[in-house]
């Protein structure tokens, strides 16, 4: 039987470089696991259909979806709008947002404070 393929999704803001440290070298470490990594697809609220697409063009069949924080939001709209390409949910510290409207406010939200971060201090 074939072992899906796990697809890491982190937080927002965040890269899959890192990912909880351990957790990938674990996966590897399990014969016949691939690992996927995939930062969050921009705009948000076009994440769930980028990444049914990138799977799609993986050709490994349904996945194993490691969603963290946003990252775990965006892994149940996947679920919800392709289930066929989800063989499993994995969730860690889950924002509860479930719509593409709230998805782009978020969005919004976090680039402000990312503009605000920017601002040199004196």
């Amino acid at each position: 039987m074939a072992v899906p393929a796990v697809l890491l999704l982190p937080g927002a803001g965040a890269r899959c470089q890192g990912f909880f440290p351990g957790l990938v070298d674990s996966l590897v470490a399990e014969p016949g696991c691939r690992v996927i990594g995939q930062d969050l697809p921009e705009p948000l609220a076009a994440a769930s259909a980028r990444l049914h697409e990138h799977i799609a063009g993986l050709g490994t069949g349904p996945v194993v979806v490691v969603g963290q924080s946003l990252g775990g939001a965006v892994a149940l709209l996947l679920a919800h709008e392709h289930p066929e390409d989800v063989a499993g949910l994995v969730l860690l510290d889950v924002t509860p947002i479930n719509d593409a409207v709230l998805c782009r406010r978020a969005e919004r939200g976090c680039r402000a404070v990312a503009s605000v971060c920017r601002i040199p201090l004196i």
